[in-house]
This record gives structure tokens, sequence and C-alpha cells, in this order.
């Protein structure tokens, strides 16, 4: 015969909710025992028998094999969880710091892992014992999610047996989770003010080499793209040009139309961040590329050309043939959609290329 489950605290608190709900859930399947219940997620008996006592926080991993055996979706419980511990946090920390529950609260509503305030580097220190804590992970799973860097160069940095540098620092985070460019920056930043006038100039010289590898990657990558995406636009005017059933046509515009639309993202890209200088001069302004990728208005020629033209990664074949692509392309899709692009200003025999100048323009209207 099973133990009795012993009752919740008497008093009202995010933990205790989290273990009754916990307990309904069980209850809600048959009452299976944590033998079971263990057999099925792989947690002990006693870390299952701690997760619905209210008396401990538990772990997030033992919350999710908990809710597993029971056949409920942990995603849903997250939340629940993550104010069991906002809730536990403890409220005194070192003078002229943020105090944990403050800090822990505003990672929590803004979504934003940025450190608060710290002065030297024990606070820094500190405040990564916070995050990892938030996160509910070990130095052996950072370990793991990172590259670089072993868990007891980790353990060391945190308990001052070594500094930390820029890249241990962003090799730390980044296996916590935090990968967004603004809170990165925002770590070594305050890894900076903590130490002398050397460490900060490292510091931003180390940020201005992430930003241009992660430039440079995001770049090898649209390249990579823009290939796919002007081989696919091939294919679908190949089948555009064919002859089919209408259901079969409508299936082709319909591939042809995102094809297109892919490749101009792709071309796009630095463009639709901010006002863009081309290699030849000319600058494109983003607010007249928006309606058109959405559809909604003509796109003029010339524009197109000065897309097409600023690849200057690419060869002058692989540029003639995306342009005379994209113009083939707009052909067909004008016989379901008249507003997607003009009609060709450039007249026959001029280079793609390039755009048309005032004078051939009015010629070729």
């Amino acid at each position: 015969m099973a133990r009795p489950i012993k009752p919740l605290p008497a008093v009202s608190s995010p933990l205790v909710d989290l273990a009754r709900d916990l307990r309904q859930l069980r209850d809600s399947t048959g009452g299976a025992t944590l033998m079971d219940m263990s057999r099925v997620c792989g947690m002990s008996t006693a870390a299952l028998s701690k997760t619905q006592s209210g008396h401990y926080l538990p772990t997030w991993n033992a919350v999710s094999g908990y809710v597993t055996a029971c056949g409920g979706d942990p995603s849903e419980w997250r939340d629940r969880w993550l104010a069991a511990r906002l809730d536990q946090a403890p409220e005194h920390v070192e003078r002229g710091t943020m105090s944990r529950r403050k800090c822990i609260q505003r990672w929590v509503s803004t979504g934003k892992m940025v450190p608060p305030p710290v002065k030297t580097a024990d606070q820094l220190r500190e405040v990564l014992r916070w995050l990892l804590h938030f996160y509910d992970l070990s130095l052996r799973e950072v370990a793991a999610k990172s590259t670089g860097y072993s868990h007891s160069s980790y353990h060391a940095a945190l308990a001052g047996y070594r500094d930390f540098t820029p890249a241990l620092l962003r090799s730390l985070l980044l296996g916590c989770g935090v990968r967004s460019t603004p809170s990165l920056e925002a770590w070594l930043l305050a890894l900076g003010r903590t130490g002398s006038e050397a460490l900060n100039t490292e510091v931003f010289q180390y940020i201005d080499r992430t930003r241009q590898a992660v430039t440079e990657q995001s770049d090898r990558n649209n390249h990579v793209e823009i290939r796919s995406a002007a081989a696919s636009l091939n294919t679908a005017v190949r089948l555009m040009s064919g002859e089919g059933d209408p259901f079969r046509m409508q299936q082709h515009y319909q591939r042809t139309r995102n094809a297109q639309h892919r490749l101009l993202l792709g071309l796009s890209r630095d463009v639709l961040r901010a006002e863009h200088i081309l290699p030849s001069g000319n600058v494109v302004d983003p607010q007249a590329l928006t309606p058109f990728l959405r559809g909604r208005a003509e796109i003029p020629e010339h524009l197109l050309a000065l897309l097409v033209n600023s690849l200057t990664w690419a060869d002058v074949s692989f540029r003639r043939q995306v342009f005379q692509t994209l113009r083939t392309s707009s052909d067909f899709l004008a016989r379901g959609l008249a507003h997607w692009m003009t009609r060709p200003l450039v007249p026959d025999g001029q280079l793609m290329l390039f755009p048309a100048s005032e004078k051939d323009s009015s010629q070729a209207a």
C-alpha cells in the first residue's frame, strides 16, 4: 500500500500553489505511484516527492519530469515554476547592487537578460550566479552548450581564481542561453566597467571584432540564400512557361511569386535595415522597397537593377541571370497580378545590369 501524501504547508505562496497544482495533475491521471512516475520520467522517487511537497523549491528538471510522467505539457508549467522561484529569491545582497529578487523580476517581466549596474568584479560574479540559478543550469550543462571552455574554467572565473576575459564571459552567456547581441554587449560592457582602463579597451575591441565576425557570417548566409532563391525562381519560371491545367498553373503562379519574393528579400536585406549606399554611389531608400515587397505597389525597373548590381560578391554572369530571371518572372506574374511590377523600361540591347538613363526611359515609354 502506498504511503499517504503529507499535507501541504498551511500558507499561501506560489510554491505551495505549484505543489497543489502538481498534485491535482497527478490525481487527474488516476493517482499513479511515484515509482511508476519515476520509470516514465527517469527522476528519482525522492525528487518527485520533494517536487509535490510544497516545502522545497524544485528544479525545473524535476517539475518537467513530474509533469511529463503525468502526461502533461511541461511548457505550460514554466511560468508557474518561475513565479515560485521569484518568490523564493532572497532579498539581501551586497550593498551597491540591485537585489537578486528585483533583478530576476526584471528578467522575467521584460525578457531582456541584461545585468544590473555593477561596480566590481565580485558583484559581476554574483550576478552571473543569479543567471545560472535563473536558468537552473550547472556549469557542466553550460560547458556542453557552449564552445571553447570547460566547466572548470567557468568555476575558476566565478570563484575568483582567474579573471574573466571578454571571450570567456561571452561563452558563459551563450551557454546560459543569452544570445541576443544587445544583451551580450551589455554584459561585456559591464565587465569593462569592473576593471582597469586596459580591460575596458579590450572589451570594446572584442565587441568590434565580434560584430564584424557576425556581419561576415550573416553575409555568407545571405549569399547562400540568394543563390538558393535564384535557383528556385529559375525552376518556377520554367514550370510557368509550360502548358498545363488551370489548377497546376495556379500552383506554379504561387510558387513563382513566393520564389521571387524570397529572392528580393535576400537582395534587399541590408537596404531594409537603413538607408543603403550602393557601390555605384546610388542611395536606396528602404521606404521605397517596403510596399513592393508586400506586393502592394509597383517597383521601377531601375531600382531592381540597382539591387542586383549591389551583389559585388557575385560575378557579372550571375547578376545578369538574376536580373533577367526577375524580369521574366514578373512578366508571368503580371498576368495574374497587374500591379506586381511595371513593364520593362530598359530597351533591348542595353546592358541589363545598369539602370536606364532618363533619355533611354523616355524612348522606352
